[in-house]
């Protein structure tokens, strides 16, 4: 009995040291070496260039038509998924936009907002394997 009480109480400290050890582990920062403004330029110009770098299945997060504070999501396959066109002369065009870039450590965020309409649109980027893909895509638009 007494070896077996010795053994539980070691086994005890082993299970308490790894999750202790595993919590105050510093992530390691993920950075990309690729560029991101280079990968975008390619990525709203090269339609097979975007596909490849779209993490498929992807994401999509979407307002509900009825209920447009209800988030509805669905996750999109290589077949059905649309090239986003991001036209660089949107402001004079039929439904104006800005497109801003938001770049942290390990993902950029980009807004498509509209100009006078209710576009709202974010894409999600990770690093991945030197390069960038999207990840994500929430649509607020009304």
């Amino acid at each position: 009995m007494n070896f077996y009480v010795h053994k539980m109480k070691c086994l005890l400290l082993l299970v308490l040291v790894c999750l202790t050890g595993c919590g105050n582990r510093n992530k390691a920062q993920v950075s990309c070496n690729a560029d991101f403004d280079s990968f975008f330029e390619k990525f709203t110009s090269d339609s097979v260039f975007q596909k490849k770098h779209v993490d498929f299945p992807i994401m999509e997060y979407y307002s509900d038509e009825d209920f447009p504070l209800d988030m509805m999501e669905r996750m999109t396959d290589e077949d059905s998924f649309e090239i986003i066109h991001f036209d660089k002369n949107a402001k004079s065009s039929g439904k104006p936009y800005e497109i801003s870039i938001d770049k942290k450590t390990d993902s950029v965020f980009c807004f498509k907002k509209g100009i006078n309409n209710s576009i709202n649109i974010k894409y999600t980027f990770v690093c991945k394997k030197d390069s960038w893909f999207l990840v994500a895509i929430t649509d607020t638009t009304d």
